[in-house]
């Protein structure tokens, strides 16, 4: 703190003299041109008294100026003051005005008619104006000081304050708290920083509470094709016949396959939610590209696909078809595990945003389990089997599509009686993202 105020003091005072370095440098010489006019307008309305009155009344106007001024007028010997160019300036224009030494103000000099006479006009030291004004102008400046050291720290105190919330919550969150949250306000954002630590802070808790439940969730996942797979080996004993040693060499590849699919599964889940997915988009007709898929879907869903007569409308979007394949072949695959008989693809717009909507006539998601069926490892029914399959990644895997598509993923109630699952994305998606 201490070492910020310094620097940021001696930054502001350095500034402060050289706007001052500059403007002596820009005006100063401006400023003897005034004075020298005026100079000059006192000498020629003493040079009209002194032919008009005679030396006498010049003196003595010189002497009522000159104490109606707080100045001093005194005859002096050039030689004693002036340097030789001043002496011919003085002797060309009959006057001469110069910074006087130890002061900031200026003293002149005036020729006399009387060849080689001069009279030195200057402030007067000892006059109480001056020597007040002189303590008024170095308070002055020694207050401008004062202020911008005062004001500045004050900024300082309220800046170390707002970082030092900050760091508390820092603290926080390295012990631990997720849940910890920098203040925001007006009077408590530090720029925009609040918000990005809120949203990074947002963005830990989300992908460590992800880990903590994938973790779990493989834990649990692996555990049962493994204890399949120790229990079909300790029974492989020599005296099982061909087709038995068959059977359970069947299942057993039955069981690699599916943990090779759980692998690949978990591997594009953690590719596409850490944002190391690549999307290349392409300008597609969203209607006839859906029915070029038919068979691709017919694979992952055995249930009859129908599309709507309202698929006819053109529809040109841009998406990354490969991406969008695969959570569709999820959004199918899953309606047909449930559906009785039909599974629907539609797309339609709606406003600014292009729908694709998966349909079936299954029991439907209770809207209470809609948010928690998007996160990963989690059924509906909550069990599993060789059977109905699934590892509860494929919405997941959906939703992170939809993500990096920069739409979402929704669930409703479907007009067939069972769940719509839509993939809404921006009709005007560009390549950034």
């Amino acid at each position: 703190m201490a070492r910020i105020f310094i620097s940021l003091y001696a930054g502001l005072i350095a500034a402060i003299l050289l706007f001052w370095v500059t403007m002596v440098y820009l005006y100063g010489e401006r400023e003897q041109i005034e004075s020298r006019r005026i100079l000059q307008g006192y000498t020629a309305l003493s040079g009209m008294i002194y032919e008009m009155e005679g030396e006498q009344a010049w003196l003595e106007a010189l002497n009522t100026a000159a104490r109606i001024n707080l100045m001093k007028i005194e005859p002096v010997n050039v030689d004693d003051f002036l340097s030789d160019e001043e002496k011919q300036q003085l002797h060309k224009q009959g006057s001469l005005a110069r910074s006087q030494q130890g002061t900031p103000y200026d003293e002149f000099f005036i020729a006399e008619t009387t060849p080689g006479a001069v009279v030195r006009v200057r402030y007067d030291d000892s006059s109480d104006y001056w020597q007040e004004s002189e303590v008024a102008i170095f308070f002055v400046r020694f207050g401008l000081f004062i202020i911008i050291a005062i004001a500045l720290a004050l900024w300082l105190w309220r800046f170390h304050r707002k970082l030092m919330k900050l760091q508390l919550v820092a603290q926080q969150l390295a012990e631990g708290n997720l849940s910890a949250r920098a203040p925001e306000g007006f009077f408590q954002d530090v720029g925009h920083l609040n918000k990005a630590f809120n949203h990074m802070a947002e963005r830990l808790e989300v992908l460590i509470s992800s880990h903590k439940r994938l973790t779990n969730a493989v834990a649990h996942e692996l555990r049962t094709p493994v204890f399949r797979l120790r229990c079909q080996l300790e029974l492989l004993f020599p005296n099982m016949s061909e087709e038995e040693i068959d059977a359970f060499v069947v299942s057993m590849d039955e069981d690699l396959e599916e943990l090779d699919t759980l692998v690949d599964e978990l591997l594009s889940y953690a590719r596409m939610e850490s944002g190391r997915q690549s999307v290349s988009l392409q300008s597609t007709e969203l209607n006839s590209w859906l029915r070029q898929q038919t068979d691709f879907f017919a694979r992952a869903c055995p249930k009859q696909i129908l599309f709507p007569a309202e698929n006819a409308v053109a529809i040109c979007i841009n998406l990354d078809v490969d991406l969008v394949r695969r959570a569709l072949s999820n959004l199918t695959g899953n309606a047909a595990t449930y559906a009785q008989t039909t599974v629907e693809v539609s797309c339609y717009r709606s406003g600014r945003h292009v729908i694709i909507a998966v349909d079936d006539d299954g029991p439907g998601i209770p809207e209470s389990d809609r948010e928690r069926v998007l996160e990963p490892f989690e059924r509906l029914d909550r069990s599993r089997n060789r059977s109905s399959g699934g590892y509860g990644l494929g919405l997941s895997i959906c939703r992170e599509i939809a993500l990096l598509h920069k739409g979402r993923l929704e669930i409703s109630d479907s007009d067939l009686g069972g769940a719509r699952i839509m993939l809404v994305l921006p009709a005007d998606l560009q390549e950034d993202v």
